[in-house]
Parts: C-alpha cells; sequence; structure tokens
C-alpha cells in the first residue's frame, strides 16, 4: 500500500492518495479536523514533536489526476501493540488500510509534514485531544459513587 498526501490551499484540506498493490487507487478529501483526529491515535503515548515551520509559499496546486471523494469518517482499531487499522469511509465506498511498526512511524510523519505545509497547528490538535480525554476521564471517575472510586 502507498500513501501519497498534498495539501490543497484552495481547498484547505488533504488530499489523500492510496494506492494497493493489486487494485486501482483511490483519493479521499480530509479536512483539517479529521487529518490532525489521526495524530494521537498514531502517536500513541509517545508525543509527538512538530516540525519547525516553513518560511516558503507553498507551490501552486497541480491538477489532480484522480477524482478525490469526501471523506465522511476514519475509523481507527488498534489490532495489538504496534499494529492498527485505519478505515477511510466515503459515501460510495471505504478503503482500509493495516500498519505495524514502520509504517505507523512513517504516517505519523506524513500527517506532521502535511499539517506544517498547511500552516495547522498540530502541537495545539495534540493538547486539546490529551485535555478531552483528561476531562472524560475525570468525568467517568465523578459519575461513580463514592464508593466505586
Amino acid at each position: 500500500m502507498n500513501l501519497q498526501a498534498k495539501y490543497n490551499p484552495q481547498q484547505d484540506r488533504i488530499r489523500l492518495t492510496l494506492q494497493p498493490a493489486n487494485g486501482e487507487p483511490r483519493a479521499f478529501w480530509v479536512t483539517r479536523r479529521q487529518w490532525l483526529s489521526l495524530l494521537p491515535a498514531v502517536a500513541g503515548s509517545e508525543e509527538a514533536k512538530v516540525l519547525p515551520r516553513a518560511k516558503k509559499p507553498l507551490p501552486a496546486a497541480a491538477t489532480p489526476l484522480l477524482e478525490a471523494m469526501p471523506l465522511l469518517a476514519i475509523r481507527l482499531r488498534r489490532l495489538a501493540e504496534g499494529v492498527m487499522r485505519i478505515e477511510f469511509v466515503a459515501d460510495t465506498e471505504s478503503m482500509a488500510i493495516t500498519l505495524h511498526g514502520d509504517g505507523l512511524a512513517q504516517l505519523k510523519q506524513m500527517l506532521l509534514q502535511q499539517a506544517e505545509r498547511a500552516d495547522w497547528d498540530a502541537a495545539a490538535a495534540l493538547a486539546r485531544f490529551n485535555a478531552q480525554g483528561m476531562a472524560r476521564a475525570a468525568m467517568r471517575k465523578a459519575s461513580r459513587g463514592p464508593d466505586q472510586r
């Protein structure tokens, strides 16, 4: 499976192309929120490093060779330690990939690079997702009775 991602400033979205070893390539438009929500899942407990901000302007976008579909959902499932299945769901079809150690590290690097090129603040997104997780844990703890804490 080959993954390619390219930021489109006119759409303010990432065009993600998945090319399976055997089969037709599929392209999806991924929103900022969807793209950044992948970071905490891929980063795991390890803190993601954010690349320094680029000073160069983005090159002009090329005409897409493959029509991209709007992405409705991303489904994540951790199969084992260091193994994750990611399903990209569009209106008419979906495509799933399974990534292991090096593949997850490459995806994490791609997520950070494209977020940097798009000038999306990956560090703030990670902090927000961590804060949401802590708030959910506090709410679960508070919803239990005093004898269950």
